[in-house]
């Protein structure tokens, strides 16, 4: 069973991350940008400091200054579940109620992208996969959409975890017995 410490901080520390992700998407989007493209790369940092904040925050104030390894790396990956929960459905509600033209911007984008690289494409994947490609991208619905985006940051922050949790561990000192003579 989940610690309630942890929960409450990676429901807090997630929600923090999902809403500054989703504000540099409409920052991108207000620009001009295609916040499902390839600028999308800008806000990768966001999570990635969140969950830093949020192991830190669980170490220091809820369990007294140590955390296991798993204990933060656990911390860590529910703070990229719980915001990559939240950023999904705002992209999706935003795409199919907000702008319903920005997937159909996304798909048009992708599809110029992959018939730029079609001659390499197809010499290094082959004929069948560039057409599979191509097929995915016309079939996307922003449901698909917001589900790779969950499932991107959900792998993003599996690998931040771990690498995290290494560093923000503290395990609390040994105390030995004082020895009897």
């Amino acid at each position: 069973m989940l610690n309630p410490p942890v929960f409450k901080t990676a429901l807090n520390f997630g929600a923090m991350s999902a809403l500054a992700g989703f504000a540099v998407f409409l920052g991108l989007y207000y620009s001009g940008y295609n916040p499902l493209g390839p600028s999308s790369w800008a806000g990768a940092w966001i999570p990635i400091l969140f969950m830093v904040l949020g192991i830190k925050n669980y170490r220091d104030h809820a369990s007294n200054g140590y955390v296991s390894y798993w204990k933060a790396f656990r911390c860590g990956l529910l703070i990229a579940s719980c915001g990559a929960f939240l950023y999904s459905l705002l992209v999706y509600i935003f795409g199919t109620i907000v702008d319903q033209q920005l997937l159909e911007s996304f798909k048009t984008e992708s599809l110029m992208y992959l018939e730029q690289t079609e001659k390499l494409s197809k010499s290094v994947f082959g004929e069948s996969v560039y057409q599979a490609s191509v097929d995915n991208i016309q079939k996307s619905t922003m449901s698909t959409i917001a589900s790779q985006e969950f499932f991107n940051k959900m792998f993003g922050g599996f690998l931040v975890s771990f690498i995290t949790a290494a560093f923000l561990r503290k395990n609390p000192p040994i105390i030995s017995a004082p020895d009897a003579e």
